[in-house]
C-alpha cells in the first residue's frame, strides 16, 4: 500500500502529520475561482536593480499672457482642466486676431505705396477703383499684341497724349534730379505717415492713463464734451478740457457740487468734534485745579451745595 495514502487514511496512524484544518483551507480557496486560473506563486521575485519610478512634476500650466500679474499665485489653485480651457481661448483668441493683425500691415503698406497717388485719394477718388484701374491696365499691357495696342492708344485718347508728336528733349542731368525729387518726396510723405501714426499711438495711451486715474473718474460722462472742447482748442491739455467739461455737463457738475458740499460737511464735523474734544479736557483740568487748590472756608455743605459752588468757580473762570 502506498505510503502516502496509508498517512492519510484516517483509519490508520493517529501519529501521522497530516493537517485535516490545512487541507480544507485549501480546499476553501480553490472554491469560487473560474477555471483556468493559475495559481498564486509562493517563489520570491528578485529584487529589482532598475532605478525607482520618478514623481511627475507638478502641473505648471503656462500663465496667461493677457492676464495681470495681480492674479498668478491664484493661478496654480485652478483646476487643471479649467486652466487648459483658459489658455484654449486665449489661443483661439490670438489666432481670431492674426488677420486682423495682417489685414492692418496689409493696410499701412497699401498707404505708403499710395503716397505717389495722395493727392488724388484726398480728392475723393476711391482707392479700390483706383488699383482695380492700375490692375487692369497692367494685365492687358502685359499680355501685348493687337488688344494691348489698341489699349494704349485709348489710355493716350483718354490722357490726351499725342504719341505722333516728337518727343521734348529732357536733359539726362535734370531727369536723374527730377527722380530723386519724386523719390525724396516719396520718402517724406511715408515718413510723415508713420509718424503720423506714432503720435496717434502716443496720444491714444495718453487718454487711457487720463481715464484709468481714480481722480477721473466722471471721464465716461464728460469724454464727448472733452473732445469738442480739444477740437476748439488742441493746445489744451487733458486736465485742462476735463474740468472745462465737468462744468459744461449738467450731470457732472451736479455730481463735483454734491461731492464738495459732502466733503466740508465732513471736514466741519470732524473740525467741531476736534474741538469739543479739547474743550472737554481743558474742562477736566480746571475742575481738578479747583478741586485741589480751593481753600477750606467752612464746612462742606450737602452735596448739592458743592455742586453749586464748584459750577460758580467754573463760571468765574471762564
Amino acid at each position: 500500500m502506498d505510503p502516502e495514502l496509508q498517512a492519510g487514511d484516517p483509519a490508520g496512524d493517529t501519529s501521522s502529520d497530516f493537517d485535516l484544518g490545512a487541507a480544507m483551507d485549501e480546499v476553501a480557496k480553490d472554491l469560487g475561482k473560474p477555471e483556468g486560473t493559475p495559481e498564486p506563486t509562493t517563489e520570491t521575485a528578485p529584487a529589482s536593480t532598475a532605478p525607482a519610478p520618478v514623481t511627475p512634476p507638478v502641473d505648471e500650466t503656462p500663465y496667461p499672457k493677457s492676464w495681470k500679474p495681480d492674479h498668478k499665485e491664484k493661478w496654480n489653485t485652478l483646476d487643471p482642466d479649467v486652466r487648459k480651457e483658459i489658455l484654449r481661448r486665449e489661443d483661439d483668441f490670438h489666432k481670431g486676431t492674426a488677420p486682423l493683425r495682417a489685414a492692418s500691415d496689409f493696410v499701412r503698406r497699401f498707404q505708403q505705396a499710395s503716397a505717389p497717388v495722395e493727392s488724388m485719394l484726398r480728392s475723393g477718388v476711391d482707392p479700390i477703383q483706383l488699383y482695380s484701374n492700375f490692375a487692369q491696365a497692367h494685365a492687358t499691357l502685359s499680355r501685348g499684341g493687337a488688344e494691348a495696342a489698341t489699349f494704349l492708344r485709348q489710355l493716350a485718347q483718354d490722357y490726351k497724349i499725342d504719341l505722333d508728336a516728337e518727343p521734348a528733349y529732357v536733359d539726362p542731368a535734370l531727369s536723374a534730379l527730377q527722380q530723386q525729387v519724386n523719390g525724396l518726396n516719396s520718402q517724406l510723405s511715408a515718413r510723415e505717415q508713420a509718424d503720423a501714426n506714432a503720435r496717434r499711438a502716443q496720444v491714444a495711451t495718453q487718454v487711457e492713463t487720463f481715464a484709468a486715474d481714480p481722480k477721473n473718474n466722471l471721464f465716461e460722462v464728460v469724454a464727448g464734451e472733452m473732445t469738442a472742447f480739444l477740437k476748439a482748442d488742441p493746445k489744451l491739455t487733458l486736465e485742462a478740457a476735463y474740468e472745462k467739461a465737468i462744468w459744461a455737463n449738467p450731470d457732472a457738475r451736479k455730481t463735483v457740487l454734491e461731492r464738495e458740499v459732502a466733503a466740508k460737511a465732513a471736514a466741519d464735523a470732524k473740525a467741531a468734534a476736534e474741538k469739543a474734544s479739547k474743550a472737554a479736557a481743558a474742562s477736566e483740568g480746571s475742575v481738578r485745579n479747583t478741586a485741589r487748590t480751593a481753600p477750606v472756608t467752612g464746612s462742606v455743605g450737602s452735596m448739592d451745595d458743592t455742586m453749586r459752588e464748584t459750577l460758580k468757580a467754573l463760571r468765574a473762570k471762564a
